[in-house]
């Protein structure tokens, strides 16, 4: 291609750009950076003052960078090859040689033209030549000399050039360094031509076509395969993780003049090819295009930005809120331009484009508020070259001093045993206790006029002394206002030198001992106690503005007199309600009294206890809370059944039993002459009532109430069933629909039987059952001779016992049991057994009638042996019937898939019931059927997905259930085949995977059951074929090249033998094929006739060994370079030595 162009301007923009991007490309970031920082005092003791140095060298090392010139060395370069050599030169002196190195390579030339379908127009041309100018190397001044050997002609060969820059670089760069980076650099200046075997291909057949103005051998040329080529290659090289910048010098005059490619270039080639350069280029943005210099020039500047870097290099410094910035100042190498920005509590600074060197950033802070904790001072990072590198935090202790800077009241309070607490409970009414009230003065404290400190105490308090102390111990000399009769203190604090600046983080400490004012009436007491207990708070008035403390109480100590009561029986203790074993089983009534804190109050304390009358009292005793006897005298009525006990004071009042605890303890009985009548009655009750009283000032405290009940024994039924390998459970599974159970009911009838009028034992069983027999025995196993009522229609088993003497006494605390032996009638449907096993079983519970009043059993149940679904899947083709792997023999063949759905008896209980078969995407469904195991169709129709290929069938309810389903089959036949549309290559992925796959799934409420999977295998195999030496079968020949032609005569796959005579094809289906060899090994002679074979499923591989016959000097019609070249390089030879040789003669 010729191109008409001054390019020294574009070959300096190549200039601009790459020499920055190398530079930034290979920039190092920064390191050892070094933040330290220093506390300083200040005049005020809350707010100090932080000096910040951040140190750090900018930049430490370069990165490495291999740099690759492809460049294009086309005949269109020859009037401008003297700029582009000066530019490439002037980006090599940018590198540096100690850490950097240059490979230099061009391209150019062509061998021919070749027309549609690869026939050759021509070979007019050398052949295309990749020239290695300079390998790589740190010698910069070598790598110039390789720029300088540049010599430009002929065709555009870019897809070979860039395959033999990456193939030097991958032979010469040594073992991979994590550290190094990789530029390919490709500058051209047309569209690529000549593709990679050295031809400028055509869609026509002539060398030259007419444009409508002109001749032109470009007009028709393939330029979509010669920038497909080009592009694959670009994507080898950023395929090994190197960076590749693109150029396209666009001369649009001169590219779509009519003797080039005229209309075609703006309508198709233009974009065509600046979307292939463009989408080769590493980034978008690192494609460069223009046709005008100038604004080629303004790109580029552009790019070069882009490209080196996303961001400016900066350093970003984040301070800590509560720190106020007062200055900054930087140090460094000469040169620096930039100085850092304070903005609020953010320090940047722009460091794009500074020296090398050492830095460093020196900056003051002061606080704006007292800082208690240790807190990170300042934080930030550096962006260099796109890199994000942390800046070391640095953190400053807190300040002792600050817990002392901010105003504050906190308040406690103490008495004799709990100190400096929130709430206090005294022991005593007149106990003394002190409030402690801390004052703490602010940084900000001088701001105010006048100050007050004052605590208004509850008017139920005595203030007994106040005090106010500094953190030293010293006693403000200030006179405080106290008014006794409100119970409040004031303190006025007094300026100095007109201020309360000396005030500015000091603590005063007021202390105030107080107690409750005798003679306060208990029921107000009451109400400070109902809420929480008396409060306090303290002020500091700043300004007339009140800054409240904490609250705190005091509880006053009142406890009212308790009286809790309890029961204990023989294995009973210490309950409300104790069940009696035996009626003579002795019993304790225990009764708790506590006194409280207030029984001097009292001139009288009884305490007493009146039982029932059926009772007999045994023993009365009464202890303290560590269990020592008291020694009183209790007064025992046992006609009233009546207990009292009068407590004496000491030393004239109950003071001693402050906070005391008694405990008396009646042992008692049920009285021998108690009836059964009476003790019904108690029963009926629920036992036999006692409550305790403690009277004080005849005011009685009573006692919750607690019970003794008479030992009852009630009825009882329990069931369990027996099957041939199961005994006495209460859930026996059958083995089979026609194994007998017996039914076991116990029947305990406890020991309140005298006063029944009719016991009747009863069971209703399941209708689907047959009563087989019924036995009753007592508890040794002795048969009761009595008759019972069945009735089979209704499955009733009835027996009235009769009455012995008139009563049913005999049967207290008797055991009968009833042995019903059954089984599951033939007549039960599977239908009705599929109810029963969707509840969990067949029922039966039983029944004890007294007086008709029913007491039932737990229910038993037997389960009906269950089946469960099953899925179960075939496939069927032309020639394979049900079959769970079929092979097809064409493309075409339908076959279908068969799938048993089996639902077991276990259906009545299911909501949904779906049928549904995933079919692979390849596949088209042509039919689906289904039928009952008859083979009657079942009326339904299904839901098919055409892209998803999913087939689901929704069976119906029928009288609302699925029990209609127990015990049947359904089978489902799905009619199929490959789809037309699909490739050999996806076919080929399912041959891979052994076929294509295929499962069917039975839903029962969304839990599935998966049949078995079963595949279809495509029509596909492939030929593998060897070439050889038809004299010496042990010699393999290369590069053998063979076209597979189908049925059709249209070519479906190339096969190139490798170094060992061998290859083998892509996947190809069933069929005929034709084999015709295109290209020869050098030396031999091109197959006269092609070779047919044919794939079938008996032989999906086929394997041809194909001999060829050596040329014997002559020169054939061949696929090789042939003889010519070989003899031209000898003549050439032979004038060369000649020359030499005559000229040495002549110098001597």
């Amino acid at each position: 291609m010729k191109k008409n162009i001054s390019l020294f301007l574009t070959i300096l923009l190549f200039l601009q750009l790459f020499s920055p991007g190398l530079i930034t490309l290979a920039a190092s970031p920064i390191k050892n950076i070094e933040h330290k920082l220093q506390t300083k005092e200040t005049a005020s003791m809350c707010l100090r003052e932080h000096e910040g140095q951040i140190n750090f060298q900018w930049p430490l090392n370069k990165k490495k960078v291999d740099f690759v010139i492809v460049q294009d060395a086309s005949g269109s370069f020859k009037g401008s090859i003297g700029s582009v050599k000066s530019a490439l030169k002037k980006i090599v002196d940018q590198l540096d040689p100690q850490n950097d190195r240059v490979m230099v390579t061009s391209y150019q030339d062509y061998k021919g033209f070749k027309g549609i379908n690869g026939q050759l127009l021509n070979s007019s041309g050398p052949g295309a030549k990749t020239i290695l100018q300079s390998g790589l190397t740190h010698n910069l001044g070598a790598a110039k000399q390789g720029i300088d050997r540049i010599n430009p002609n002929s065709g555009t060969p870019t897809a070979s050039g860039l395959q033999f820059a990456l193939q030097q670089y991958e032979r010469e760069k040594g073992a991979n360094d994590p550290n190094r980076e990789t530029i390919f650099l490709l500058v051209t200046d047309g569209v690529a031509n000549v593709q990679t075997d050295g031809y400028i291909h055509k869609i026509s057949n002539q060398v030259s076509d007419w444009s409508g103005r002109a001749w032109s051998s470009e007009y028709a040329q393939d330029y979509k395969g010669a920038l497909g080529e080009v592009k694959e290659k670009g994507l080898n090289i950023k395929n090994k993780g190197y960076k590749l910048v693109t150029a396209f010098w666009e001369n649009k005059e001169t590219l779509a003049a009519a003797d080039q490619y005229y209309d075609k270039y703006d309508r198709e080639i233009g974009p065509y090819s600046r979307n292939i350069l463009e989408s080769m280029a590493t980034k978008p943005e690192w494609f460069v295009l223009s046709n005008n210099i100038e604004e080629f020039s303004k790109k580029l500047i552009e790019t070069v930005t882009q490209v080196t870097k996303k961001e400016k290099d900066k350093m970003i410094l984040d301070i800590y809120k509560n720190l106020q910035v007062e200055d900054v100042k930087v140090s460094g190498p000469n040169g620096i331009t930039t100085k850092p920005v304070i903005n609020n509590n953010q320090i940047t600074w722009d460091l794009e484009g500074q020296p090398e060197g050492n830095y460093t950033i020196t900056y003051k802070v002061k606080e704006t508020a007292p800082q208690p904790n240790e807190f990170n001072v300042a934080r930030g990072y550096f962006i260099s070259y796109d890199e994000k590198f942390e800046i070391p935090i640095v953190k400053a202790q807190g300040n002792p001093n600050a817990f002392n800077c901010s105003t504050d009241i906190t308040k406690k309070v103490s008495d004799s045993d709990e100190k400096l607490v929130e709430a206090a409970s005294l022991k005593a009414l007149d106990e003394k206790f002190t409030y402690d009230v801390n004052f703490n003065f602010g940084y900000d404290v001088a701001k105010n006029q006048e100050i007050i400190l004052q605590d208004d105490l509850e008017d139920i308090l005595d203030i007994i002394d106040t005090k106010l102390i500094n953190k030293n111990g010293e006693e403000i000399a200030v006179k405080p206002v106290i008014d006794k009769e409100k119970s409040s203190v004031i303190y006025k604090i007094p300026q100095k030198n007109g201020s309360y600046d000396y005030l500015a983080g000091q603590q005063y400490k007021l202390t105030i001992t107080a107690k409750i004012r005798p003679g306060i009436n208990i029921e107000i007491l009451k109400q400070f106690i109902s809420k929480g207990g008396i409060p306090n708070t303290a002020q500091m008035i700043l300004d007339n503005k009140p800054l409240e403390s904490n609250k705190v109480t005091v509880t006053p100590p009142i406890e009212e007199p308790k009286v809790k009561k309890t029961v204990s029986d023989q294995d009973e203790t210490d309950v409300e309600k104790a069940t009696l074993l035996d009626r003579k089983e002795k019993f304790t009534w225990n009764v708790k009294y506590e006194f409280g804190n207030t029984p001097s109050a009292y001139d009288s304390i009884v305490l007493q206890d009146d039982l029932e009358d059926i009772l007999d009292i045994v023993d009365v005793k009464i202890v303290n809370k560590k269990g020592e006897t008291i020694k009183v005298e209790p007064k025992i009525d046992q006609s009233s059944k009546k207990v009292t006990i009068e407590i004496q004071k000491k030393d004239g009042s109950y003071t001693y039993l402050a906070d005391e605890i008694y405990i008396m303890h009646i042992t008692s009985k049920i009285a021998d002459s108690a009836s059964n009548e009476e003790i019904a009655k108690y029963i009926a009750k629920d036992g036999i009532p006692n409550k305790a009283e403690l009277l004080s000032d005849h005011q009685p405290t009573i006692s919750n109430e607690v019970y003794v009940k008479p030992p009852t024994e009630k009825p009882k039924v329990s069931k369990t069933v027996s099957d041939q390998d199961e005994k006495e459970v209460e859930k026996a599974i059958l083995q089979g629909k026609d194994e007998k159970f017996t039914w076991n009911v116990d029947y305990k009838f406890g020991n309140d039987t005298a006063k029944l009028e009719k016991v009747v034992l009863q069971d209703d069983l399941e209708d689907i059952l047959d009563i087989l027999e019924v036995k009753l025995v007592n508890a040794q196993g002795k048969a009761i001779e009595v008759t019972p009522k069945i009735d089979e229609k209704t499955k009733r088993v009835m027996i009235e016992l009769p009455k012995k003497d008139g009563s049913y006494a005999y049967l207290a605390r008797q055991t009968y049991t009833m042995y019903i032996k059954s089984k599951i009638t033939d007549m039960a449907s599977t239908e009705e057994i599929a109810k029963y096993i969707a509840n969990g079983g067949i029922p039966n519970k039983a029944e004890l009638l007294f007086d008709n009043n029913p007491t039932a059993s737990n229910e038993a149940k037997v389960v009906p042996p269950t089946e469960k679904p099953k899925v179960s899947k075939t496939v069927s083709d032309q020639d394979e019937k049900e079959v769970e792997k079929a092979i097809l023999q064409g493309k075409d063949e339908e076959f279908t898939w068969n799938v048993d759905y089996k639902f077991g008896n276990d259906t009545a209980k299911l909501e949904k019931v779906v049928l549904q078969d995933d079919l692979e995407n390849i596949l088209d469904i042509l039919e689906v059927k289904l039928v009952d195991a008859q083979g009657k169709a079942i009326e339904i129709t299904p839901k098919i997905d055409e892209k998803t290929k999913r087939i689901v069938i929704e069976l119906p309810k029928k009288d609302d259930s699925y029990a209609y389903l127990a015990g049947q089959t359904y089978i489902m036949y799905i009619k199929s085949r490959i789809a037309g549309s699909t490739s050999t290559e996806e076919i080929t992925k399912y041959v891979e995977k052994g076929g294509i796959p295929n499962k069917a799934k039975l839903l029962f409420d969304n839990t599935p059951t998966t049949s078995n999977e079963v595949k279809v295998v495509p029509p596909i195999g492939k030929v593998e074929l060897e070439k050889v030496d038809a004299k010496n079968l042990d010699v393999k020949l290369e590069n053998a090249v063979f076209q597979i032609l189908d049925q059709d005569g249209k070519e479906v796959g190339i096969l190139t033998t490798d170094k060992n005579g061998k290859a083998i094809s892509e996947p190809l289906l069933f069929g005929t094929y034709k084999i015709k060899e295109i290209k020869a090994p050098n030396g031999y002679m091109l197959l006269r006739d092609p070779i047919e074979v044919e794939i079938t499923s008996k032989t999906p591989i086929q394997k041809i060994q194909v001999a060829n016959e050596k040329s014997d000097w002559n020169i054939p019609e061949t696929g090789g370079i042939g003889t010519t070249i070989f003899y031209a390089i000898g003549v050439t030879l032979m004038i060369i030595t000649t020359i030499v040789f005559f000229r040495k003669r002549k110098s001597y």
